[in-house]
């Protein structure tokens, strides 16, 4: 069975806060630590969520979990998957396959509203204006459960 949970948007906008910010070369550091712990607090909200849909549906067993993640999040699968496998243990998610689907990340320039593939640049193509926003890419959801 599987059991559709496109209304569970597990982080609209993830991305990792900087710890520090330095003011005399403007450059921005991240500590490994703080991206960890931001995976782990998500990775529990997967788990409740699914376990959540999973009790509803009065299922004995989570199969699969399908995530779809824009490349403008800040989740690492590799770092998900871990916590996944430790936090899931003893439940009926233990076990459970993580399917992890990639968006491509978007732009859109606020000077002439283009929409554009990130593809490395933060420049319009189309009128060359530096002033873009995310339209797309930025999501981070779990978009369905396969269930026994």
């Amino acid at each position: 069975m599987c059991i559709e949970a496109d209304s569970c948007i597990i982080a609209p906008f993830c991305q990792v806060t900087p710890i520090a910010y330095s003011a005399c070369d403007g450059r921005v550091n991240f500590r490994g630590w703080s991206q960890s712990m931001h995976e782990l607090s998500i990775t529990q909200g997967i788990l409740e969520i699914a376990l959540r849909h999973a009790e509803q549906a009065e299922a004995h067993r989570i199969i699969r979990l399908n995530l779809v993640i824009g490349e403008l999040s800040s989740i690492v699968d590799d770092s998900v998957q871990f916590y996944w496998d430790i936090i899931s243990r003893d439940t009926i998610a233990e076990r459970s396959e993580l399917h992890f689907k990639r968006t491509p990340g978007t732009l859109r320039c606020l000077v002439c509203g283009h929409t554009f593939p990130l593809g490395g640049q933060y420049v319009c193509p189309e009128c060359d204006g530096k002033q873009v926003v995310a339209a797309g890419g930025d999501e981070f959801r779990l978009e369905s459960i396969e269930v026994d």
